[in-house]
C-alpha cells in the first residue's frame, strides 16, 4: 500500500496518567479533524467513486475487525475502541490481500451474481473466511461476518472496511496540482510502548525514560521526517498541532541571483524570503543538532497557499551559493555580514525576512542596490535562546494573517506609487 499518507500517532506508557489523558485528547482530535475528505475539493468527482458496489483492481479498503460479535455487520455501525484495524488491497478479481497486525495474508476473491442491486463477495484464507456485502446506506462501506474454515456456517466476528479513495487523482485539473488541495489521507494511531519497547526505542521514544512520555508525533513517512507536539495532553491543543503540521503544501519557489536581479528591474512585489544556509533544510546531520534545519521548509510550505492568496509570494535563496544576493537582503540592518551573506549571529537554519523587490515603474535600481524594504520577520535579540519550531509557526502565521488584512491596501499603494512614476 502507498506510503503517501500522514500519521499522527501516540506514543504511549499504559500506566503513565497523562498518556491516558492524552489518548482522550488524539480521540477528540480523530473526531474533529478526520481523514481530511473536506479538503480535497471533491465533493462533486469523489460522489461516483465512492458509491460504487464493485469491486476492482487496485481498490484500497481500511476498516476494522470487531472479535466475538456481529455488530459492525449491520448497516450503519461504527468503529469502536478494541476493533483491529485492517486495510484490504484488491490485487485481481479473484484475489486480495489483507494487512492486519503487521501481517500481510493473500485470500481467494469470490463474488456472487447479484440479487437485485447487491452482490454478495466472499474472501477466504487458511484459516478464516470472510463474507460480506456493500452497505446499503453507504455504498463506499463493506461489511460482513467472519468464520472460521473448519465451521463456515458459524460466524464469530465482523468486519467493516470504507473504500480509500484517495489514491484517484481527483486533485488534478488538467494535469495539474490544484493549489492548496489535500492529496493524502491524515490517518491516526497509537503505539504501546510497553508492549513494543525495541521498537519505540529506535523511534526516540525510549520506554526507559518516562519523563519523555506521552509523546504524540505527526509522520510524514514517504519524506522521512516527523514533527513532535510539545503540548499540553488537552484535545483543542492536540486538534490545533495535528491541523497545522497535516496541512495541504504549496510551494516554495528556489531563487538564483538571476532571478532576484529580474525581480529587482520589475514592478514592486512583496515576498517572504528564507534565506537558507546550504544543506541546512536538507542535510541530516545538521539536523541532529539544529531544531529548526528540517522544519522551516515543510512549514513555508503549508503555509504558502494562503499567503499567495493574500498577495504575498513566498520563496527561499540559498545563501551559501548566492551569499551578494543575501547581502542584498540584510544589509539594512546595519550589522556585520558572515561568510553567507547573513548579519553576523544568523542562526544555523537562516532567517526569514519580509522583503519588497522591485522598482516603481519598472526601473532599473542601482548597480547592487538594496531592494525597497527589507525586513526581518522577527529580533532574534528579542529571543530567550533558539526560536524554537512554536516561535517559527506562530510568526508564519502571524504574517499570513497580517498579509489578509493589509496586502489589498498594499497593492494599491505599489499601483499608486507605480503610476505616479510613470506620470513623471
Amino acid at each position: 500500500i502507498p506510503h503517501a499518507q500522514e500519521w499522527l500517532v501516540h506514543f504511549f506508557l499504559p500506566q503513565n496518567d497523562d498518556c491516558k489523558q492524552t489518548k482522550i485528547a488524539m480521540a477528540r482530535a480523530a473526531a474533529d479533524l478526520g481523514t481530511g475528505e473536506a479538503e480535497r475539493g471533491i465533493a462533486a468527482a469523489g460522489g461516483a467513486s465512492a458509491g460504487r458496489r464493485t469491486l476492482s483492481e487496485g481498490d484500497i479498503f481500511r476498516g476494522v475487525i470487531r472479535e466475538k460479535s456481529l455488530a459492525l455487520r449491520t448497516d450503519g455501525a461504527g468503529i469502536a475502541e478494541g476493533d483491529t484495524h485492517i486495510a484490504l488491497l484488491v490485487l485481481s478479481t479473484s484475489k486480495v490481500k489483507l494487512f492486519i497486525l503487521g501481517e500481510e495474508l493473500e485470500m481467494t476473491l469470490s463474488v456472487d451474481q447479484p440479487q437485485g442491486n447487491e452482490h454478495r463477495l466472499s474472501m477466504e484464507g487458511k484459516e478464516r473466511v470472510f463474507n460480506g456485502r456493500f452497505d446499503r446506506t453507504q455504498p463506499g462501506w463493506l461489511r460482513g461476518t467472519i468464520a472460521e474454515v473448519s465451521r463456515r456456517d458459524h460466524d464469530v466476528s465482523s468486519f467493516a472496511l470504507k473504500r480509500d479513495d484517495w489514491w484517484r487523482d481527483h486533485h488534478f485539473s488538467n494535469g495539474t496540482l490544484i493549489p492548496g488541495m489535500r492529496t493524502k489521507p491524515r490517518l491516526y494511531g497509537a503505539v504501546n510502548c510497553g508492549r513494543f519497547p525495541d521498537f519505540c526505542k529506535r523511534k526516540g521514544a525510549d520506554p526507559s525514560v518516562p519523563k519523555r512520555f506521552p509523546q504524540v508525533r505527526m509522520l510524514f513517512p514517504d519524506e522521512v521526517r516527523f514533527e513532535i507536539y510539545r503540548g499540553r495532553p488537552l484535545g483543542r491543543e492536540v486538534f490545533a498541532f495535528a491541523r497545522e503540521a497535516s496541512r495541504a503544501p504549496g510551494e516554495v519557489q528556489a531563487l538564483n541571483s538571476t532571478d532576484l536581479q529580474t525581480m529587482q528591474t520589475a514592478l514592486p512585489s512583496l515576498w517572504l524570503l528564507y534565506l537558507q544556509r546550504e544543506g541546512s533544510s536538507s542535510s541530516k546531520s545538521s539536523s541532529l543538532d539544529c531544531q529548526l534545519c528540517r522544519s522551516v521548509l515543510p512549514v513555508l510550505r503549508r503555509t504558502a497557499p494562503r499567503l499567495r492568496a493574500a498577495g504575498l509570494q513566498i520563496g527561499s535563496v540559498n545563501c551559501t551559493a548566492h551569499a551578494s544576493a543575501c547581502r542584498s537582503f540584510t544589509n539594512a540592518d546595519g550589522t556585520e555580514d558572515d561568510a553567507d551573506g547573513l548579519p553576523a549571529g544568523t542562526p544555523e537554519w537562516g532567517t526569514l525576512r519580509l522583503v519588497e523587490v522591485g522598482s516603481p515603474g519598472g526601473d532599473p535600481p542601482a548597480p547592487g542596490g538594496p531592494p525597497v524594504r527589507s525586513f526581518a520577520l522577527w529580533d532574534q535579540q528579542l529571543l530567550v535562546g533558539d526560536a524554537g519550531q512554536s516561535v517559527l509557526i506562530s510568526a508564519v502565521e502571524a504574517a499570513a494573517s497580517m498579509a489578509e488584512l493589509m496586502l489589498p491596501r498594499t497593492a494599491e499603494n505599489i499601483a499608486q506609487r507605480s503610476s505616479a512614476k510613470a506620470e513623471l
